[in-house]
């Protein structure tokens, strides 16, 4: 991390003002800035080099790239008079930019390099038009959501931030996960490591497999022992899918479950961890058992998949009577169902509608996307890692079951939500060394997984 002192920075505009202030002949407090921009010279082609600036762009910052780098300073406006360059310097600090200049940026065909923020962007929420491709982004500023959500991945090859001041936004890595997994003590048994519960299934999602899956991730993050519950109809069709794991035949009636007191006890009262939702049928039947869960429950309960549409359909004011902690795991779509506010207005403001959502429910929300928020009412997360190898049905299924395994150790349940999401990203990202993103699957992620845990705590 390169030191910059930001603390009078509050925005781009006290930015700028910061670095008008600094005098033109003294750059000392740009020292590491100037370093590394010394060492991105010896990876770049600064030869014809231009940097394009606006009424924005910090003279001083001007001046140091005329006199040290010899690179030729053009307003945006007068883009044409850029003659056969071999870089692209984006000094124009933000600023909104016409299509016909990114059109002629991108017609260059070299490379580019942004100073400040890649601009074009919308720091707020990402672009959602077009932009122009660069190699790398020296961010002074935090770490804005935009240049991480949306499309705005599409555009930005690589970030170095300098010092950022205290950002609202965490931005997940591996710094973030150190010395949070508990050693584990010689005499300890299964037991010492509670049981993950898998309530999901039903005739309609059958998902033998996919349960089977889910359970081996949890065991693989550290659960003691995994419990599938599923319809009793419908038990041989998970019969040895998954020896390392117990199966729960639960009442039913032609595969989908019935509200059954008594064996609710029964799960509830031998477990600490419990996942709801994957596969299981979306009706009032579902709705009674979850929300008796909710509101007897003791644990650590996350709802994902069916379990998300069953409260959006039936009623989310039974989180207000809980009695578990709850971690909710909707991607954009389910999300939407659960605020009744369309995926566009979502993306538009995804902190908004999500901190919203929190404050009024007091559960921790997880919102998947190719980046994901994380939000628990107080800290506010956001998970890069990933790829397109993660965009097939069953990749949430996969988060939950680490969720629940890293839930078993005794982690938090915010730190769990923002480590499995990580983790699974890191995974398929891992994956992406042997195998193209198009081909990776369910194992590829599983063992994946193996090689996260190994790296991080080993």
């Amino acid at each position: 991390m390169y030191n910059i002192d930001m603390k009078s920075v509050k925005s781009s505009f006290s930015l700028i003002k910061y670095l008008d202030s600094i005098s033109k002949l003294d750059l000392s407090k740009l020292t590491d800035f100037l370093r590394l921009i010394l060492e991105i010279k010896n990876e770049f082609d600064f030869d014809n080099a231009y940097v394009l600036i606006t009424y924005k762009t910090p003279k001083n910052l001007i001046e140091y790239f005329n006199l040290n780098l010899k690179c030729q300073i053009i307003d945006m406006n007068d883009i044409d008079k850029i003659n056969n360059p071999s870089l692209i310097v984006d000094m124009m600090f933000l600023t909104k930019l016409k299509v016909s200049l990114i059109n002629k940026i991108t017609s260059f065909k070299v490379d580019v390099i942004s100073i400040g923020l890649h601009s074009g962007l919308n720091y707020r929420n990402g672009v959602r038009s077009r932009s122009f491709q660069n190699k790398l982004t020296v961010n002074f500023f935090n770490y804005y959501l935009g240049q991480y959500y949306n499309d705005s991945m599409n555009y930005l090859s690589k970030e170095i931030v300098i010092s950022p001041i205290k950002s609202q936004i965490d931005l997940l890595s591996d710094e973030n996960f150190k010395n949070i997994l508990p050693k584990r003590k010689r005499n300890t048994n299964k037991a010492s490591y509670h049981r993950v519960t898998i309530f999901g299934g039903s005739k309609k999602y059958l998902g033998a497999s996919y349960l089977s899956y889910l359970s081996l991730t949890s065991l693989i993050c550290g659960a003691g022992y995994v419990n599938i519950v599923v319809p009793n109809s419908l038990i041989n069709s998970y019969l040895l899918k998954q020896p390392q794991a117990t199966l729960f035949p639960f009442e039913d009636i032609s595969g989908n479950y019935v509200f059954n007191q008594s064996q609710i006890d029964e799960v509830i009262s031998s477990s600490k961890v419990i996942l709801f939702g994957m596969g299981i049928n979306v009706n009032l039947e579902t709705y009674k058992i979850l929300s008796y869960i909710i509101t007897n429950f003791l644990g650590k309960l996350v709802i994902d998949a069916s379990g998300l549409e069953t409260l959006s359909r039936y009623g989310l004011d039974i989180l207000l009577k809980r009695k578990c902690e709850i971690v909710l795991t909707p991607h954009v779509g389910e999300f939407s169902k659960l605020i009744s506010i369309s995926i566009n207005k979502i993306l538009s403001r995804p902190v908004k509608y999500l901190k919203s959502f929190v404050r009024k429910y007091k559960v921790i929300v997880i919102l998947k996307s190719s980046s994901s928020l994380i939000y628990d009412g107080k800290n506010t997360s956001l998970n890069i890692s990933g790829n397109t190898g993660l965009a097939k049905a069953g990749s949430g299924d996969l988060l939950t079951g680490i969720i629940g395994g890293l839930l078993s150790n005794g982690v938090n349940m915010y730190t769990s939500t923002c480590l499995g999401s990580y983790i699974l990203g890191y995974a398929a990202n891992i994956e992406t060394e042997t195998c193209l993103e198009m081909s990776i699957v369910y194992l590829d992620i599983i063992k994946g997984i193996k090689k996260v845990l190994n790296k991080l705590f080993l």
